[in-house]
């Protein structure tokens, strides 16, 4: 759908509310629950970024926030206060056409683009094919002239396809990497965007991303795969417009294309040596579909009842955008993260009820999935000054407990502030730990986003399940106490954080 199309949409339907939902009491599990449902319904197709089902719960979210008597903010794009905050962005089409060209003395020779055995990640913009050249694996692909590392030393990959390794550094396989450089790269996704910029750099035809040894399930790494892509660009994301592929290979075939090598990728104790894979010729034929929209931020403010703390914030904030709607099948994403946007849109209620000292920030951002997209610009272009914004309490996973505590990461500046909120729900344990004690989890949240930018950032989430990233991730799997328990906590947390309530 075209981005004034869905502009349009958003607006007809966010029209006309009437109603007012600010005279019920303190925030109900069955408050949440029904948020839930309506976020989570297959009507929203899975609330993919970019689609018409994001845009319908992105009208039912401003819907909610003006009978909750939350404001809309002015961006510098609106000429009227809005909720919305129009994100740029690149949507891929599942059509790619074309095929890997392998020619290892062994049959297939030719493999389809279509998801079996090859994923495409980013397809660039190829001017025409690459023609079969020796590939060069480049083990993790990191280059940190401060740290001392080099995987390309010595190699000429101009032109060639190059093959590496997805995610952070794992020590096992570089155990001659300084520890200083592994930290840098530890988050996985400024560690993918890493390792594609420098091979981009190098002069690279293509890349192929080969599934870690300590992730190699293929179905998730499928289903995980990026359809959005910012349609901007900024240190540690991807290109917008390069003309490089980066594809993603399954385990079997990445062990097919090192055999004569002699390197085991996926033995724990393999060493990994870049090195030209003389015995094998890689080429690419690749054509894609790419479609620009815009997905909004669905942002609201509550000010603060000091006029001499109304100035500061404290950002509470959910992604609302899920998977949406695979090879026909909806991916409803209830806990992740209907039941933390569902947790937002109660707060607003609340918390406009009874407004806290400083101001609040409500956020509920687009494109979370595609790699922290949404955030990643609402961080890039605040509606206020960064320095105002005191703290982030960023929202995930919390319709579902196990025997697990629900996981609190935060830096010291906030860790009162969660230990504090504990007493709001008892009988919901809690887990409080520092970041760098779970990067990957505080990396893969939105809270990431404004971390990078000097905002003191938690964490607050109760864990996925095996329903993950799952067609099953449904409402009716939610429990109603356990939401009530996990607003209960979160509106603690940002009272605290807020100054309270006066």
């Amino acid at each position: 759908m075209k981005a004034h199309a869905l502009a349009s949409m958003l607006l007809l339907l966010a029209a006309g509310c009437d109603g007012d939902a600010r005279a019920r009491g303190p925030i109900s599990g069955e408050e949440v629950a029904a948020h839930v449902r309506v976020l989570a319904a297959d009507s929203m197709g899975g609330r993919g970024a970019g689609t018409f089902g994001f845009a319908r719960a992105a009208a039912y979210a401003v819907r909610t926030f003006r009978e909750a008597g939350a404001d809309p903010l002015i961006w510098p794009d609106a000429g009227a206060p809005t909720y919305l905050q129009r994100v740029p962005l690149t949507i891929l089409g599942d059509d790619a056409a074309g095929a890997l060209v392998v020619d290892d003395g062994s049959a297939p020779n030719t493999i389809p683009l279509d998801g079996e055995q090859v994923i495409v990640l980013v397809p660039g913009k190829l001017p025409g094919p690459v023609p079969p050249a020796a590939p060069v694996f480049v083990g993790y692909g990191i280059y940190d002239a401060v740290g001392g590392w080099d995987d390309y030393a010595g190699l000429d990959v101009r032109g060639r396809v190059v093959l590496a390794v997805e995610g952070p550094p794992e020590p096992a396989h570089v155990p001659g990497m300084p520890a200083a450089v592994r930290v840098r790269f530890r988050d996985p996704v400024a560690a993918n965007n890493h390792k594609v910029g420098v091979a981009m750099v190098r002069g690279a035809a293509a890349v192929l991303v080969l599934a870690p040894p300590s992730g190699m399930d293929w179905k998730g790494f499928r289903s995980g795969r990026p359809r959005v892509l910012p349609a901007w660009t900024e240190p540690g994301l991807p290109v917008r417009d390069h003309t490089t592929p980066v594809l993603a290979i399954h385990p079997a075939l990445a062990d097919r294309l090192l055999a004569r090598s002699g390197l085991e990728l996926y033995r724990a104790t393999t060493r990994y040596r870049p090195l030209t894979l003389t015995d094998v010729r890689l080429g690419l034929q690749l054509q894609a579909r790419r479609t620009a929209v815009t997905s909004p931020n669905v942002i609201a403010v509550v000010p603060g009842n000091d006029p001499r703390r109304r100035s500061e914030y404290v950002l509470v904030s959910a992604h609302l955008d899920g998977l949406g709607t695979q090879d026909g099948r909806v991916f409803p994403g209830a806990n992740d993260d209907a039941s933390g946007s569902a947790v937002v849109l109660a707060l607003a209620r609340t918390l406009a009820l009874r407004p806290p000292s400083r101001s609040v920030l409500l956020a509920l951002f687009t494109a979370e999935e595609a790699g922290l997209l949404g955030s990643r610009w609402f961080a890039g272009h605040l509606p206020v000054p960064r320095s105002a914004i005191r703290a982030n309490v960023n929202l995930e996973h919390l319709g579902h407990t196990s025997d697990r505590p629900c996981l609190v990461l935060a830096p010291a500046t906030l860790r009162p502030a969660a230990i504090a909120a504990q007493h709001a729900a008892p009988d919901l344990a809690l887990d409080i730990r520092d970041p760098a004690d779970a990067p990957a989890i505080y990396a893969s949240g939105d809270n990431q986003s404004l971390a990078r930018i000097g905002v003191p950032a938690l964490s607050f989430g109760c864990g996925g399940d095996e329903l993950y990233h799952q067609p099953a991730d449904r409402a009716e799997r939610i429990a109603p106490e356990t939401l009530r328990q996990a607003a209960a906590v979160a509106e603690a947390m940002v009272m605290t954080l807020a100054g309270g309530r006066e």
